[in-house]
């Protein structure tokens, strides 16, 4: 499970969730056009590298 956002992760330890990988990013609420698209292309890499990372491991 991938959380994205601004929650802490002790917020998610009530959910004894196991591989769970959180992620920092920007709200995009508000932002401009270009400010978005960065946030875009960061969510697109880590998603990437994710994919990657599970690739290696099977």
């Amino acid at each position: 499970m991938v959380i994205i956002g601004c929650i802490n992760k002790e917020s998610f330890s009530a959910l004894f969730l196991k591989n769970l990988t959180y992620w920092i990013i920007q709200d995009p609420k508000g932002k401009s056009i270009n400010e978005v698209r960065k946030i875009r292309d960061q969510i697109e890499a880590k998603i990437i590298e994710l994919v990657k990372s599970h690739q290696r491991q099977s």
